[in-house]
């Protein structure tokens, strides 16, 4: 404890707390992350293939309350493949 003109103040405390999913991040062992990557290597023969469960970031929407956290709900993909040689790059996300 400190004390500065006569207030005693304690130190933060900070809890981080970890969260846990049942797989994995970064696994291709789930069947959401699965059926991408198989979708996704068949159309277009990547180089590259990342797909990361960022489901544990939204475990506070409702379809991850209702799994306990554990769905499958989003992901980050970054794909590389000479498939998009000579394609106009329309934006980073397809969500944007």
């Amino acid at each position: 404890m400190h004390h500065i003109a006569r207030r005693t103040y304690r130190p933060l405390r900070f809890r981080i707390r970890q969260f846990t999913m049942t797989t994995p991040r970064g696994s291709t062992d789930t069947p959401v992350q699965r059926v991408i990557h198989d979708k996704l290597t068949t159309l277009l023969q990547p180089s590259v293939l990342t797909i990361t469960n960022d489901s544990w970031q939204h475990r506070h929407h409702d379809a991850m309350r209702d799994q306990r956290g554990n769905g499958e709900t989003h992901f980050s993909v970054r794909v590389v493949s000479e498939e998009f040689i000579g394609k106009v790059r329309f934006c980073e996300s397809l969500g944007a």
